[in-house]
């Protein structure tokens, strides 16, 4: 259980240091 609940943290923040990125990357697009 301990290694799913850290298995889960890492996965949350990879998804929040690509959502980020790819929201304004988008926004980008779209502006353009």
């Amino acid at each position: 259980m301990l290694i799913n609940d850290t298995k889960f943290k890492i996965y949350i923040i990879f998804v929040k240091l690509l959502l980020p990125p790819y929201d304004e990357n988008e926004s980008l697009k779209v502006n353009d």
